[in-house]
């Protein structure tokens, strides 16, 4: 019998739709179309979703801009990019229409005529992942730590580990194996770049992910969500596939917090011990299955994800001495010649340090790298400020350029930011908190997005920011 109400279909780039006034599925499923990252798999999750009113256009059309972006880094090879999509997309939907060719050529100015043959993915096995069907901007572990390098400063040894790390978990997804090392615990003091760094390698890989902070989750049988179902809603919240989610990263923070005595943070490490487990599995709700109504539960396995802990570890400084038998000099002994000040201590932190702690010691064994970061110093942090891509001040600088001011920062200006950051214990959260001050009165005064003839030129020097700081 048919339905009375069923809604009349319309269909766009081979995708069936049901026909709604306030719904542009046209631009949509175009847009996801000119998104590289985005399969043909994931076109049809999330059209089910906007159906079953599971996810709103909004937050879908941000979901787009940030894959958009995040698959910048592919810019240079973006005509095999788009030569291997539409084939992988007419392949699940068929060719496409006139309507659908003119639609993206007015729209993005995209013609598939202009398209040239990606030889190199079309010799590919038919059955691998279209995940894995982008050329790579990195070749080896060394080039992938290199461009890790040109964003953060001052930790290349940990960088070099972790690209190792991560480079095995990209070959682990190529060839559908399980990676030897499943976990890594990264220790440093905070605002060191800990989670930048997790971030940067994962974004460059194109590993899908889930960061949990450990102040999120509780034990199972507690009334707080476990760490499966934040991850879980996080899956669906962000679409992943299967495909997707065979080599996840999971990057728990903070879980140095774990230390504390007691029954509560015992089950939080179990928590994270078993996805460590071969054979461990979540359950995933997917949402309305539109031809039954009923849920759709799938159950992903974590035996192949990269698990990524991090933590302050404050006070760990001093259970390494301990055990290394280092004292602190008394009275008018030469601090200088004294093994106190020369040992660097975060990097002969070892794993029953970890136990000493106060973390579980079936967990400690399952680590299998432990990464100390280094401190910030002086001149780690002018360097940040002055050759890492991305930072504070090139943010400011970029900005001002959209308000008609060409704004720079002399040599002093960040040597000073670097000195006051190296005497705190914010890291470079502390250069984050004194930029405003300085940047404030100049934008309050000069920003005229308007008046673009005007173009004004501002060099922040010393004594301006010795002023401001003052102030503050």
């Amino acid at each position: 019998m048919k339905k009375q109400d069923e809604k009349p279909r319309e269909k766009f780039f081979g995708i069936d739709v049901a026909k709604d006034d306030s719904i542009d599925y046209q631009s949509i499923i175009a847009q996801m179309f000119m998104c590289p990252n985005l399969t043909p798999e994931h076109a049809v999750h999330y059209i089910a979703m906007l159906e079953n009113d599971e996810l709103s256009v909004e937050r879908l059309l941000e979901t787009i801009d940030d894959e958009m972006f995040q698959t910048a880094i592919y810019n240079d090879n973006s005509n095999e990019v788009m030569y291997d999509k539409l084939k992988d997309w007419e392949r699940k939907f068929g060719p496409m229409t006139e309507a659908d060719k003119k639609y993206l050529d007015k729209l993005f100015g995209f013609k598939a005529s202009d398209l040239k043959v990606n030889k190199r993915a079309a010799s590919k096995e038919k059955n691998s992942p279209s995940i894995l069907k982008k050329k790579n901007i990195f070749q080896s572990p060394k080039e992938l730590s290199d461009l890790v390098k040109q964003e953060f400063k001052g930790q290349d040894d940990t960088i070099d580990k972790l690209a190792v790390v991560f480079y095995m978990q990209y070959i682990s997804r190529k060839y559908g194996i399980v990676n030897p090392l499943r976990s890594v615990l990264l220790i440093g003091k905070s605002g060191i770049g800990k989670s930048g760094i997790c971030d940067c390698f994962e974004r460059i890989c194109d590993f899908p992910s889930t960061t949990v902070n450990s102040c999120h989750f509780s034990p199972t049988g507690y009334k707080d969500p476990g760490l499966s179902e934040i991850i879980a809603n996080n899956i669906k919240c962000k679409g992943y596939t299967e495909e997707q989610m065979d080599y996840h990263v999971l990057h728990v923070e903070e879980v140095d917090k774990f230390a504390r005595a007691g029954e509560y943070n015992s089950g939080m490490m179990e928590q994270i011990m078993q996805f460590d487990n071969r054979g461990n599995y979540i359950v995933c709700n997917n949402g309305i299955d539109l031809n039954n109504g009923t849920n759709q539960l799938r159950r992903l396995c974590t035996e192949k994800w990269l698990i990524i802990l991090d933590g302050a570890f404050l006070g760990i400084e001093d259970i390494v001495r301990k055990r290394m038998n280092i004292n602190k000099p008394f009275g008018f002994a030469n601090n200088d010649n004294n093994d106190y000040n020369k040992i660097d201590v975060w990097k002969n932190v070892k794993p029953e340090d970890i136990v000493s702690y106060g973390f579980k010691e079936e967990l400690v064994r399952r680590i299998g790298c432990i990464c100390a970061l280094n401190p910030l110093t002086k001149d780690t942090i002018y360097e940040i400020l002055s050759e890492a891509k991305g930072n504070k001040l090139q943010e400011y600088v970029e900005f001002s350029k959209y308000v008609n001011i060409d704004l720079s920062f002399s040599n002093e200006t960040r040597m000073l930011l670097a000195e006051n950051a190296s005497h705190d214990s914010f890291g470079m959260g502390s250069v984050n908190q004194s930029l405003f001050p300085i940047i404030q009165p100049i934008f309050y005064e000069k920003c005229d997005e308007l008046n673009s003839e005007n173009k004004q030129t501002i060099v922040i020097d010393k004594d301006f920011v010795t002023q401001q700081l003052k102030t503050r």
